[in-house]
């Protein structure tokens, strides 16, 4: 089989299980399923979001009327606020690998210039949405931070017992959901980068894969800087300490925006390298210094060391100013309720 052929066949293959949904993520399954089981129910994420954030909350609270009417009353609001949280990352990360699988059906893997790398590429989806990678989320972080979070909780509103663990569990299951999906976006673009895509040679960087993919990580630093920015109010209204628990989204956060720039300057890099050797190979062989006499010959090497100067010399710049100013500033509201719960220990530690 030539390797035209094989790449049109992997191309197709790879876009079909796209289409088909076989590399969903879990949050994009889950929401799916809410949409399978109540079909008569508008369409959109909100529906999911609702209907998982009602059930989400009608449980929190009948595991805190155990405890008791005053606890009852008092988990009242945070339990709503919970709901809301939990289940608006999972809308958000869904409809943004909704986007990003979008971009690669419509963009990127036509782009691929080798068999390999698109196998590669449908492995590491595969990866991304199995059960398998899941599981390691949530052994990694539920029992750390239900361990760590239960005893604030029991002391700060009552939510102690049997009861009270179970509904930190609950909670924080959906959490793990969400900090694996933000670890496969932040890896994503650097796997990505491993791959040979074709790509415009005088403006790289305006290459339909190239832009689409810059696009949809920058729009995702966006969101999920707000979102990040709502966490943290929410913690703070919850009275959980800000410090360490901010770093489970404001380290992925920024590893998302490195991974960017990097990501996006090796594919532009690579693609620049193979045009630039190619251009070489062939002004070497047109032998100029056997043929000084051959007026054409002279001319068409002129011309093609110029393009290779331009094609060198060429912007390729990936670099988004606006993505490191939306990043930065999604760390004031961190650093400052990090600095209104632990004002009394800076005083103190400064000795004011």
């Amino acid at each position: 089989m030539s390797k035209t052929n094989e790449l049109s066949i992997l191309r197709r293959e790879l876009k079909q299980k796209l289409a088909s949904g076989e590399y969903d993520v879990l949050a994009e399954r889950i929401f799916k399923w809410v949409h399978r089981t109540f079909p008569h129910l508008p369409q959109g994420d909100m529906t999911p979001v609702l209907v998982l954030g009602c059930a989400h909350f009608i449980f929190s609270l009948l595991l805190c009327l155990i405890n008791g009417v005053e606890t009852f009353n008092a988990w009242l609001p945070f339990g709503a606020s919970a709901a809301v949280i939990f289940y608006t990352g999972l809308a958000l990360y869904a409809r943004l690998f909704r986007q990003l699988y979008q971009i690669l059906y419509k963009d990127v893997v036509d782009a691929f210039t080798r068999p390999d790398d698109i196998r590669d590429l449908a492995r590491w989806l595969e990866r991304f949405s199995s059960w398998g990678w899941i599981l390691i989320a949530i052994i990694v972080y539920v029992p750390p931070v239900t361990i760590y979070l239960q005893p604030i909780l029991a002391s700060t509103h009552g939510l102690g017992g049997l009861a009270g663990w179970i509904n930190s569990l609950s909670g924080h299951l959906v959490m793990a959901i969400v900090v694996h999906h933000l670890l496969a976006m932040m890896c994503f673009p650097l796997i990505l980068s491993r791959y040979h895509i074709d790509l415009y040679e005088l403006d790289p960087g305006a290459s339909p894969s190239i832009r689409e993919i810059a696009a949809v990580i920058r729009n995702s630093t966006y969101i999920l800087s707000l979102y990040a920015t709502l966490f943290t109010f929410y913690m703070y209204y919850l009275k959980i300490p800000i410090f360490p628990l901010a770093l489970l989204y404001v380290l992925p956060l920024g590893g998302i925006f490195i991974t960017r720039q990097v990501a996006l300057s090796r594919i532009i890099a690579r693609a620049r390298t193979i045009l630039l050797d190619r251009l070489r190979g062939q002004i070497e062989g047109l032998d100029i210094e056997h043929h000084f006499d051959d007026p054409s010959l002279i001319s068409q090497a002129n011309a093609m060391m110029s393009y290779y100067d331009r094609v060198k010399n060429a912007n390729s710049s990936v670099f988004d100013w606006r993505v490191g100013v939306t990043l930065v500033n999604s760390l004031l509201f961190p650093g400052m309720a990090f600095f209104l719960t632990h004002y009394d220990k800076i005083r103190s530690f400064l000795g004011w």
